[in-house]
């Protein structure tokens, strides 16, 4: 299966989003620095989903936004 096979379906980005919301915040912690590298590395339609992800995380946690 070719890695980027779905890259640009804009539904596996906002269904692969709304599952990282089913995680505490405690658990997403770690990932922050690469969640924040994919949002400012690939800037396009897809990643909104990801943009909104992390707005709603930083509104949600002042000790996430810092590190954001």
């Amino acid at each position: 299966m070719h890695r980027s096979r779905y890259a640009e379906h804009i539904g596996i980005h906002h269904f692969l989003c709304t599952k990282l919301r089913e995680f505490s915040y405690e658990e997403i912690e770690f990932f922050l620095p690469q969640l924040c590298h994919l949002l400012v590395s690939n800037e396009n339609m897809q990643s909104v989903a990801l943009e909104d992800f992390i707005f709603e995380l930083c509104e949600q946690s002042a000790h996430g936004a810092l590190l954001v």
